[in-house]
């Protein structure tokens, strides 16, 4: 039987129950990037743009993550 549950492209797929979510690993770095920024006092071009795109990238996975 093929398998029903896979990580591809860093988003965990599971056809079984139709559902995609995030790996452990990708919520913790999201996690530790919003809390890097939350704590500096100012956030260079380069940190605001990665934030952007992980956030971006983990949208998929998120319910109403694209609003």
């Amino acid at each position: 039987m093929p398998s029903q549950r896979f990580v591809h492209l860093g988003l965990c797929f599971n056809t079984a129950d139709g559902v995609v979510s995030l790996p452990a690993k990708r919520k913790e770095d999201v996690t530790r990037q919003v809390l890097e920024l939350e704590d500096a006092n100012e956030a260079s071009p380069r940190q605001l743009a990665r934030l952007i795109g992980t956030l971006q990238a983990a949208a998929e996975a998120l319910p109403l993550g694209r609003l």
